[in-house]
């Protein structure tokens, strides 16, 4: 039944909120996500669904005017 992952589903998403909060909060942790995509999440502690989603955030976060793909070269300016 539905219902029954309502709870499930809100618990995500305030890891999720909270987890980007605290990323907004931390100059010094985006920029790990940079170079250690991995190394950040885990400092976020999050796993599962969260895990993905703010990992998607990141990998699409404009830096300094381009996409970055985080642990390599590739980038795409606009």
């Amino acid at each position: 039944m539905i219902l029954s992952r309502r709870g499930e589903h809100s618990v995500e998403a305030r890891a999720i909120v909270d987890a980007l909060h605290r990323l907004k909060s931390s100059p010094e942790l985006v920029a790990i996500s940079r170079t250690d995509l991995r190394a950040a999440l885990d400092r976020l502690g999050l796993t599962g669904t969260p895990r993905h989603a703010v990992a998607a955030t990141l990998a699409l976060t404009p830096a300094d005017g381009a996409f970055f793909v985080p642990g390599s070269s590739l980038f795409w300016s606009f």
